[in-house]
């Protein structure tokens, strides 16, 4: 799970209120750079009333942020009519929204149906929805916070690209799947019916779109987030995809690095104008990202 979430502790745009045409359709494809901004918001509480609704929605306009991935399971079981009100909320104001969903256990084979069961529950929602839909489903399964991911790199990754291959086929066509990546799986190279290639390329395969989380504060050099950001980028470019760079906000994570918390905002707006930038001119850039609302929306 992200750093900071629940558990963890865890295109160009289109009309939001429309779906998106199927995956492998010529609209799909890619020709320019994006300049999408995504945040997460992992509490259900983040739209509990029609007040936090529109707080969070005044936050993302004034921060222009595009798309915000609301953290979708218990709404799902206990409160679509609250997620459904939401979502025509935010597409009257052009945000879209993506249903996510994470835990790292899903990595195993045997907890595949876990995941699945709630795309059938969004897939089940979107059909029963008379206004606006959501955009995609995002889902954040993190192998590397398991009990031994460092001796099992490679069974873990590849039971992953399983899962999101059934994820792929489960997903109704007009819903896209946004998977994120953590920088290590660039470094972590599986071999699949005789290709060989690092996680993170086969992840960009895999799925609609990508966000890598680059958890870092500083957007040049060596172990900054464009270093990281170059991997699925570039890869994505050559393959008529997009991934977006995510940065993270929460407080006391350690090592410092990884935060914005300490630097503040103008320094992160700075470091990601430094990035949209550096990507002004690859196909295989979706945009930015920021982890999470309840962090963002403190720093200073």
């Amino acid at each position: 799970m992200a750093a900071g979430s629940p558990a963890a502790s865890a295109h160009a745009r289109v009309p939001v209120s429309q779906p998106l045409p199927p995956r492998g359709s010529p609209a799909l494809m890619v020709s320019k750079p994006s300049n999408e901004r995504g945040m997460w918001s992992w509490n259900d509480g983040d739209i509990g009333t029609r007040a936090k609704q529109n707080q969070l929605l005044d936050f993302s306009i004034d921060r222009k942020i595009t798309t915000i991935y609301i953290h979708a399971e218990g709404l799902l079981k206990n409160n679509p009519q609250l997620l459904a009100g939401f979502i025509d909320l935010a597409a009257a104001r052009n945000v879209g929204v993506e249903l996510l969903f994470g835990a790292p256990e899903w990595t195993f084979t045997g907890n595949h149906q876990l995941a699945l069961a709630l795309v059938a529950k969004a897939n089940a929602f979107v059909n029963s929805l008379r206004g606006a839909r959501p955009v995609g489903l995002h889902f954040d399964v993190e192998p590397h916070a398991l009990p031994g991911w460092d001796s099992n790199q490679a069974s873990y990754g590849s039971q992953l690209l399983d899962l999101y291959a059934k994820l792929q086929r489960a997903k109704r066509p007009d819903l896209y799947l946004n998977a994120d990546i953590a920088m290590g799986y660039s470094v972590v190279n599986l071999t699949r019916n005789g290709v060989s290639k690092p996680l993170t390329h086969w992840l960009v395969d895999a799925v609609d779109r990508t966000t890598l989380m680059a958890y870092r504060d500083y957007a040049q050099g060596p172990d900054s987030i464009i270093a990281h950001g170059n991997v699925p980028v570039n890869y994505a470019a050559t393959i008529g995809k997009r991934a977006h760079i995510a940065v993270e906000t929460t407080c006391n994570l350690k090592p410092e690095k990884i935060s914005f918390c300490e630097e503040g905002n103008a320094e992160m707006q700075a470091a990601l104008d430094s990035v949209t930038a550096n990507y002004r001119t690859s196909t295989g850039f979706g945009g930015v990202a920021i982890h999470d609302y309840r962090a963002y929306r403190t720093l200073r």
